[in-house]
């Protein structure tokens, strides 16, 4: 009925059909809302292929996948456990590959005996109960002046023009950019985190509403969740 399924990975094809039985029974378990359908327009384009007798592995510094061959990877982290599958995605001009392991080793965190709250804050990222801050990541600041620049630039284009779709590009780089070094930043700071206490204390805020509240004041008071960030 479909001749353009059979251009497809057979174990995408069940691993997709896995996925609509499974948003169906949540929508009848009313778990969640009626399923939504990924449009071929959506930027973001994804597959997810099944690990069969070894069908998906690393060599050097090629990642083999079903269907595709082997392909060059970036990336210096050493995968652990056995991998379950791969879903790849096409995102800003980019390929990415993201893999599901199961039997991954936990090694637990050595103690330390030390404890701590923090404070979201709007002026400051992070304010711990020690009255140790952590600023916002100052390198953003040159990038969010070229996406307000780009912004402003794209306003006064047309939609079918070719040059508004350069500017398209261009932001969508930047924005992907801007994701990559929060992503590394948080992860950083979650790490030292976790590695510097056994419990953590966090406030149960959403940012997002904060920024909306005009009339927030900058001392306010809210209950703490506290965390056990080790591992017996």
């Amino acid at each position: 009925m479909f001749s353009f399924l059979r251009d497809g990975e057979s174990t995408s094809l069940q691993s997709t059909c896995d996925i609509y039985n499974n948003s169906f029974k949540r929508f009848f378990s009313k778990q969640n809302g009626y399923i939504k359908f990924k449009s071929r327009k959506n930027p973001v384009q994804s597959i997810r292929l099944k690990n069969n007798n070894n069908s998906i592995r690393f060599e050097g510094n090629k990642l083999r996948l079903n269907k595709f061959g082997f392909v060059k990877y970036r990336d210096k982290r050493i995968i652990k456990g056995n991998i379950l599958s791969a879903t790849v995605k096409f995102e800003n001009g980019r390929w990415y590959a993201v893999l599901n392991c199961k039997n991954v080793p936990i090694i637990p965190l050595p103690r330390t005996g030390h404890s701590v709250g923090i404070d979201l804050g709007l002026s400051s990222l992070m304010v711990f109960s020690d009255g140790e801050k952590r600023e916002p990541i100052s390198r953003l600041t040159k990038i969010e002046k070229r996406i307000a620049r780009l912004n402003k630039s794209l306003s006064r284009k047309e939609k079918t023009s070719e040059n508004f779709k350069k500017n398209v590009k261009k932001l969508n780089k930047l924005y992907a950019r801007v994701v990559d070094i929060r992503n590394d930043e948080y992860q950083k700071l979650s790490t030292e985190i976790v590695e510097r206490f056994d419990f953590i204390g966090m406030e149960k805020l959403q940012p997002k509403n904060m920024i909306k509240n005009k009339r927030l004041k900058p001392q306010h008071q809210s209950n703490f969740m506290v965390k056990n960030c080790r591992h017996d």
